[in-house]
């Protein structure tokens, strides 16, 4: 009977010893898919935050371009502003010296091979188109001017649109062409 119970007890312990290494394998496994769990949910949120992260910083370079738009639109306004009152300051001639240069010394030739031909008042230029309003001393000298100006090479279709006389001088206007682009 002690032989019995021997086997029977053995059996017994390895069955016990089965359930046990089962139960330490099931809360094993649970274990280890709860640590795959949250080291794939820190992962997945890590992600997230580099997604985040990321799109406020493009969010924030957005808003710094907005806000250079904003400034130099401003400036650039205040910019205009300031070159309407500098041209104001100094005139349409010397605006027009300034920024077509070339023509200007053109000009400027023709007026000082002429010393004393005529006086001009005032240029305008619209695109290649020009328009000279001056005084002189006899309508010669317009003729003597407008020769002067073709023969620089720079100004063509030289017309005079007006001579009147006005208290012992003439006002002439004359009109043209030139390549220099502005």
């Amino acid at each position: 009977m002690y032989d019995i119970n021997f086997f029977e007890e053995y059996r017994q312990g390895i069955a016990a010893r089965k359930i046990r290494r089962v139960f330490r394998g099931v809360v094993l496994s649970v274990l280890f898919g709860l640590v795959l769990g949250v080291l794939a949910g820190n992962f997945f949120r890590i992600k997230k935050l580099e997604y985040i992260r990321t799109e406020l910083i493009q969010n924030i370079e957005n808003l710094e371009a907005t806000e250079a738009k904003k400034q130099l639109s401003k400036e650039q306004s205040e910019l205009f502003l300031l070159e309407a009152y500098h041209a104001w300051l100094k005139g349409i001639e010397g605006l027009i010296q300034e920024r077509y240069p070339e023509s200007s010394l053109y000009l400027n030739q023709a007026g000082k091979q002429g010393a004393g031909l005529v006086d001009i008042a005032r240029i305008s230029i619209n695109g290649r188109t020009f328009s000279i309003t001056g005084y002189t001393a006899s309508p010669e000298a317009v003729a003597e001017y407008k020769s002067r100006l073709s023969a620089s090479g720079v100004f063509y279709d030289i017309a005079v649109q007006e001579i009147k006389s006005e208290n012992n001088s003439y006002v002439f206007t004359l009109t043209g062409k030139t390549d220099i682009s502005p």
